[in-house]
C-alpha cells in the first residue's frame, strides 16, 4: 500500500506541474495606467472595438488597465495612449486610418477617422477614485460602469449599457439597452439618456425636480414619478413632457423600438406593477 500511494503521489504532482497555467496567471495587460486624482478631475476613456467595464476605486488612486485581443499580427498596429492635462488624464486606443495616420482621440467628441480594417479589441479596465468624472466612449462595444461615485457619461453605438453613480450620469447608444440609476436629484445641465433600438430604464432618488421629455415610437412609457402632463399620447409609444417635483433642468429619455422606465429608488420588487402607465 506504501508504494501504491507513493506512485499515486508521483504522478499527481507530475501532472499538476506540467499542467498549463491558468488563464487569469498567464494574461497580463497590454496597458497598464495609474495615478493619483483629487475630485474634479475627469477620465476619458476612448476606445473604437471593445468593452469598456469600470468600477469605484478604494482611494484616490486611479488606475486604467486593457488588454488587446483578436488577429495577432495586428495587435501592434494598435497603440493605446496616455495624454494627461490639467482636467485629468485621456486613454485612447488609436487605430491606424486609410490616409495612413492614426484616428484622431478628441476628448469631447471620442474617436474619429476613417480606420483601416483592423481585427483588434481593446477592452479597458477602469477604477475611479469618488469626485471623479468619468467619460466612457467606445463604437462597438458595451460599457458598464458600477458603484461609480462621481459623474458620469457613457457612449457607444453597438452595446448595451449598464451605469450606477451616486452622482448625475447620462449614457447614449444606437443598438442596445440602457439601464442606469443615479444618486442626484437636481442638475445643472441637460441630461440624456438615449438609444434607437432597445429600451431605456432610469432609477432616481426619491426627491427629484426636473423637465422631462421621454420618447417611444415602438414602445411603452413608465413612471414612479408624478408629471403634471403637457404632452401628447398614443395608444403604442408615443411621447410625453412635463414637469417632475419642482422643475429644473431637462431630462430627456428616448428611443424608437424599446420600453422607457422611470423608476424610483428602493422600489417593493423592481417591477412596473405600481408604475404610472403614461
Amino acid at each position: 500500500m506504501k508504494v501504491a500511494l507513493s506512485a499515486f503521489t508521483l504522478a499527481s504532482a507530475l501532472a499538476l506541474a506540467c499542467a498549463p497555467a491558468p488563464a487569469a496567471l498567464a494574461a497580463s495587460p497590454d496597458f497598464s495606467w495609474s495615478d493619483a486624482l483629487t475630485a474634479g478631475k475627469t477620465i476619458s476613456i476612448n476606445g473604437l472595438n471593445g468593452h469598456i467595464t469600470a468600477s469605484r476605486a478604494s482611494g484616490r488612486t486611479a488606475t486604467v488597465t486593457a488588454v488587446k485581443s483578436g488577429k495577432s499580427s495586428q495587435l501592434d498596429r494598435v497603440h493605446i495612449v496616455a495624454t494627461p492635462s490639467a482636467a485629468g488624464i485621456t486613454i485612447c486606443a488609436n487605430y491606424p486610418d486609410k490616409h495612413g495616420g492614426w484616428t484622431d482621440c478628441d476628448p469631447e467628441r471620442g474617436m474619429r477617422g476613417e480606420t483601416e480594417d483592423i481585427d483588434v479589441d481593446v477592452d479597458f479596465t477602469v477604477q475611479v477614485p469618488e469626485g471623479v468624472k468619468l467619460e466612457a466612449r467606445t463604437v462597438n462595444g458595451g460599457i458598464d460602469a458600477s458603484d461609480l461615485a462621481s459623474d458620469a457619461e457613457a457612449v457607444t453605438v453597438n452595446g448595451t449599457i449598464h451605469l450606477t453613480t451616486s452622482g448625475i450620469a447620462e449614457a447614449r447608444t444606437v443598438n442596445g439597452s440602457i439601464t442606469a440609476s443615479m444618486g442626484r436629484g437636481t442638475w445643472d445641465h441637460a441630461l440624456r439618456f438615449e438609444t434607437v433600438n432597445g429600451s431605456v430604464r432610469l432609477t432616481l432618488p426619491h426627491e427629484v425636480n426636473a423637465q422631462i421629455h421621454a420618447n417611444s415610437l415602438n414602445g411603452s412609457i413608465s413612471s414612479d414619478f408624478p408629471i403634471s402632463l403637457n404632452g401628447e399620447f398614443w395608444h403604442k409609444g408615443g411621447s410625453v413632457g412635463g414637469t417632475i417635483g419642482k422643475g429644473g433642468s431637462a431630462l430627456r429619455l428616448s428611443t424608437v423600438n424599446g420600453s422607457i422606465v422611470i423608476a424610483r429608488v428602493g422600489g417593493a420588487d423592481g417591477s412596473d406593477s405600481k408604475k404610472s402607465r403614461l
